[in-house]
């Protein structure tokens, strides 16, 4: 209240969000540092405009924290810098694979093949593999890749886990071999 008072707020871009999620008992974890399933690498992200109208924000499950900066500045209207990585969240967006790391666990968020948004990590301790398709199974219920064979669960195409495997790889090997 007393920012709109002191008319801070008459043009102004408010944005709120996180550097990671938080798992509240979600596949008996807690805390925010323990893996790559959804509640632990989702996070929120607010814009809340005052004075204008901004463009829509597309939703997408393959975002990054790397959209956020470029959303802000396509929303003020300001160029984004070249070098930037990450998409603004307005509009029509590229599909692409998103990579997700944390301790031994990393993997990809795979939007290439809509409407799927495949997700797919590897526990390097024990190389264990998981996949799921967020858009029906977004909070990670159902491994696919236990699932093979039985009709009812689609699979990745195995081109797509031959892909993965080779990226995670390369991540792994980036990230100094965790």
């Amino acid at each position: 209240h007393s920012l709109r008072e002191r008319k801070y707020l008459e043009d102004a871009l408010v944005v709120i969000t996180s550097d990671h999620g938080e798992a509240l008992g979600e596949h008996g974890r807690y805390s925010h540092v323990n893996g790559v399933r959804e509640p632990s690498i989702r996070i929120p992200c607010i814009l809340l405009s005052f004075g204008h109208q901004p463009p829509a924000l597309a939703v997408s499950a393959a975002a990054s924290q790397v959209d956020i900066a470029p959303t802000v500045l396509a929303t003020l209207d300001m160029p984004i810098p070249s070098v930037w990585q990450g998409q603004p969240l307005h509009g029509a967006r590229q599909s692409r694979i998103t990579y997700v790391q944390q301790n031994y666990e990393t993997g990809i968020v795979d939007a290439r093949d809509s409407p799927a948004v495949w997700k797919y990590w590897v526990e390097a301790d024990t190389g264990k593999e998981f996949a799921f398709d967020l858009n029906k199974d977004p909070v990670e219920m159902d491994n696919l890749l236990e699932k093979k064979g039985r009709p009812e669960f689609q699979v990745p195409p195995d081109r797509r886990l031959r892909e993965w495997r080779l990226l995670t790889r390369k991540i792994r090997s980036v990230a100094g071999g965790q």
